[in-house]
């Protein structure tokens, strides 16, 4: 038996949203460690405070709820943004990638090194 036209494009269909949604969980459930990784000393308050481990609970978060944490500022969000666009990885309802970022907001200069370093 034989499938319509029809058929065949929703089966396509079904199978592309089949690998965009396992894309999308394999981003989700990055399951570094926090640890494994270089940061600042008041990241790593950050994540001890947050209860962030791994990089996937940080990309659950939004930049609001980072902001929310005490002695969490622009430089160490800019830090943490960095370090997730390096893996190709971003923050909860974050739109721009790392570039589109830096351009449009000049982060380069306010973050520094993106090691607790803000340049005036």
């Amino acid at each position: 038996m034989s499938m319509t036209l029809r058929e065949q494009r929703i089966i396509w269909a079904i199978r592309e949203a089949v690998k965009i949604l396992a894309q999308a969980t394999d981003d989700i459930e990055d399951n570094t460690l926090i640890d494994s990784m270089e940061w600042s000393v008041r990241a790593r308050a950050f994540f001890k405070n947050a209860g962030v481990r791994t990089l996937g609970d940080l990309m659950m978060m939004t930049e609001s709820e980072v902001l929310s944490f005490k002695n969490v500022g622009q430089v160490t969000l800019c830090e943490i943004r960095m370090k997730l666009a390096e893996r190709g990885l971003r923050m909860r309802g974050e739109k721009r990638n790392l570039e589109e970022l830096l351009n449009d907001l000049d982060l380069r200069a306010k973050c520094g090194n993106a090691k607790g370093k803000a340049k005036p």
